[in-house]
């Protein structure tokens, strides 16, 4: 496979543990890969079995993220150990990973609600997939971090439903290590521009604050992203106009190249390829 030296280097932002697979996939084609998570993701510690909130209380239990998943999954194991999902209550995800998840935590055979592979994932695609039994659904717990689904608890209160929220892990913006500072830097001052994987708005942020404390901002501005919502291009993009102290003529001018893609292995693969292939930093 011919290589592009311009362009194969990676940098993956995903919390810690979840950047194997498609880092491997990237170093088969070619890539210079980083993991850089920009999020911490610690588990709430549970002390007393009436904090948690459990299933049979609830006509759906939706999950935000595989760290929901995970998390609540570790509270049910370590307050009821011999805990089996009651087979009346649902439970609704956004995403493939999250399906996968849950299904690997609570079981093969449950009633999951998800958007289909090829619609986007995120709530509003829940949202039309619950539709439709919402006179089935009167409490639903959304298990997430310290916040998040906003949106969807507003259109399920909206239909009489009644919402509870389970904080089950905390999610903090990551530190990057000394290696990867002394790196990006490096790149910076020679001009070399990595394609980022950022998956979160709060990744986003996160990100944003560690190129404004090590001087990176004017370097970021000119390194490709990989998003996965459409919304977190606005939040980039707002984040890096503000940390910036150059005219409006040159900010229009040197504003990062994004790309959007949902949140598959082989999508992002492409879209990461789609870079290497198609673009070159002026």
């Amino acid at each position: 496979m011919s290589v592009s030296t311009e362009f194969s280097m990676a940098v993956l932002t995903r919390p810690q543990g979840r950047n194997a697979d498609l880092g491997g996939a990237l170093l088969q084609r070619g890539w210079q890969v980083t993991e850089c998570p920009a999020l911490e993701i610690q588990p709430v510690i549970l002390h007393d079995v009436q904090s948690l909130a459990t299933p049979d209380s609830y006509d759906l239990v939706i999950f935000v993220s595989v760290p929901a998943v995970q998390a609540y999954h570790q509270h049910l194991s370590q307050m009821h150990p011999k805990y089996v999902w009651p087979k009346d209550t649902h439970i609704g995800c956004v995403g493939q990973a999250s399906g996968q998840a849950i299904r690997e935590a609570f079981g093969q055979d449950l009633s999951l609600f998800q958007p289909d592979k090829s619609a986007d994932q995120d709530s509003e695609s829940l949202w039309n997939k619950l539709i439709a039994h919402i006179d089935s659904i009167r409490r639903v717990l959304i298990v997430r971090g310290q916040d998040g689904r906003d949106w969807l608890a507003s259109r399920l209160t909206e239909k009489g439903v009644k919402v509870d929220f389970y904080v089950a892990y905390c999610r903090n913006p990551a530190t990057w290590s000394p290696k990867n500072i002394d790196m990006f830097k490096t790149w910076a001052q020679s001009a070399k521009y990595p394609v980022w994987l950022l998956t979160s708005a709060h990744a986003i942020k996160s990100s944003l604050a560690q190129f404004r404390e090590h001087d990176l901002v004017q370097w970021a501005k000119k390194c490709c992203f990989i998003l996965t919502h459409p919304r977190q291009e606005t939040v980039l993009i707002q984040g890096l106009n503000k940390l910036t102290t150059c005219s409006r003529t040159e900010k229009s001018l040197s504003m990062p190249k994004i790309l959007i893609s949902r949140p598959l292995q082989e999508e992002i693969l492409s879209n990461f390829e789609h870079f290497r292939d198609n673009h070159r930093i002026d």
